[in-house]
């Protein structure tokens, strides 16, 4: 076939343009339209173009080892995959795939060591198409027993414990794992009896005696929905919002009566809520700027109950707009070092006392809300998985940037505070109490919410405390 010589020259021309974008590109390390446009199906087979790849792909590999070495793993895989369809060498993707692999092994090893297997579950659902036996051992071993804690959190008992042992075939011997096995096998029992009570205390209609079970079966299994519904029935049916009868549901975690119709906004948002997602975990949220810490003691004040050698007013979190302050009123310490007060950074570990851990997280750029992650063995009050100091917003999804890690989330939930109310927003159609809004909508007090596959429902506590 012969070009004419005008064809040929445009398609020369053309060449040359591109590949001077191309290199323009590379120089200023824009390295995705880089290949891009030597990608470009009239000039990719072309033999400079093949060289500029190859530059690309170094590019790349480099880019992603500096990723790497500053912590972002994510962004290192990303580049090491376009290195990889950029043609990189073996001697240059090898090394980085082992370190990439060490890192992600070692990152979700991490989780699993601190009994954190959803965490460790996000990470490795990431990293689903890499080729690693190790991974894939690690995400079989992480969803096992990410999905084993749900059970227990629902009163699925047997199960949970069928669950765990068989992440356990995939991990070995774990001391954490181990540790929850051992403690779900203490409390199976005990679920089935206080669960054989409450189906009893039900058809009797001893509505004191249901609120007794169901309260101490929450506290084993805090998503139990047959004792959150069996709850609130005699709630409903003594007329008061907890029980006087002094029983376990008397606690700082008993939530209040809804007295806000479904669907509606709240009068005013509380200082303090519970946050239950459906196969995930239910998490304490405090509002205030002002959050306190103790000892879970009957009659105890504190924002943040926790199991443990603490005073009744260990310590206080204060958020302003630089961010957060930690005072300590008895022995506390951050990173390792004595202090009264200290300012905290994200990933700072706080103890307090001789032994209560905890992890301090500002998991969002955009947003100042913290988590509180529980490093040490202790408990809240109720099978919490962490606390939320919300400040303006709330973020669920499945990026780790979000307050709130639900990996099986399609777009970013929101919760915020509007006008004194709790709000949800979402990129998809938000249902609120059998009630469907466009983007967003607001909430009332014990309202159930669903965006896509994701359903979580909301629980106040105590008095109002300041609004965000």
């Amino acid at each position: 076939i012969f070009l004419s010589t005008r064809t040929f020259g445009a398609m020369l021309g053309e060449w040359r343009l591109t590949s001077r974008k191309a290199e323009e590109a590379i120089r200023s390390e824009r390295l995705d339209e880089a290949l891009r446009l030597a990608n470009r199906p009239e000039v990719a087979e072309h033999r400079r173009a093949v060289k500029l790849r190859d530059r690309i792909a170094e590019q790349l590999a480099k880019r992603a080892g500096e990723h790497l070495r500053c912590g972002h793993s994510q962004a290192a895989w990303q580049d090491f995959r376009k290195a990889q369809e950029a043609g990189a060498r073996p001697a240059v993707l090898d090394p980085l795939r082992g370190a990439l692999l060490g890192r992600a092994t070692e990152e979700i090893g991490t989780y699993l060591d601190a009994g954190n297997p959803r965490q460790a579950l996000a990470v490795a659902e990431k990293l689903a198409n890499v080729d690693s036996s190790r991974l894939r051992q690690l995400h079989t071993a992480a969803e096992l027993w990410a999905s084993g804690e749900r059970q227990r959190r629902v009163g699925r008992f047997a199960e949970a414990i069928q669950t765990l042992q068989a992440a356990q075939r995939h991990l070995g011997n774990h001391p954490m794992l181990q540790q929850q096995l051992d403690e779900i096998r203490a409390v199976e029992k005990q679920g089935a009896e206080l669960r054989d009570q409450l189906q009893a205390a039900v058809a009797d209609q001893n509505w004191p005696e249901v609120v007794r079970s169901a309260g101490l079966l929450l506290e084993l299994a805090p998503e139990c929905r047959e004792a959150r519904l069996a709850n609130q029935e005699a709630w409903r049916r003594l007329g008061i919002p907890i029980g006087a009868t002094g029983s376990p549901a008397e606690t700082l975690y008993a939530p209040r009566l809804a007295s806000t119709p479904p669907g509606q906004a709240v009068g005013g948002l509380s200082g303090r809520f519970i946050l239950w997602i459906d196969g995930v975990a239910g998490y304490l949220v405090c509002t205030g700027k002002s959050v306190t810490v103790g000892q879970a003691a009957p009659g105890s004040s504190v924002d943040i109950p926790i199991f443990g050698d603490l005073s009744r007013l260990h310590a206080t979190f204060v958020r302003d707009g630089e961010g957060y302050l930690v005072q300590g009123r008895r022995e506390l310490r951050v990173n390792g070092r004595p202090t009264s007060q200290a300012v905290l950074a994200s990933g700072d570990v706080l103890r307090f006392g001789s032994s209560v851990e905890l992890q301090f997280l500002v998991p969002s750029p955009v947003s100042s809300t913290a988590r509180l992650n529980l490093v040490s063995r202790h408990r809240l009050q109720l099978s919490l998985a962490g606390i939320v100091l919300m400040a303006e917003t709330c973020i669920l999804g499945s990026s780790e940037n979000a307050h709130i890690v639900v990996p099986h989330a399609s777009c970013d939930v929101v919760l915020y505070g509007q006008g004194g109310a709790l709000w949800c927003r979402a990129d998809e159609s938000v249902q609120i109490d059998d009630q469907s809004y466009t983007g967003r909508g607001p909430l009332g007090w014990s309202s159930r919410v669903s965006v896509g596959e994701v359903s979580l429902s909301v629980e106040p506590l105590g008095s109002p405390l300041q609004q965000v």
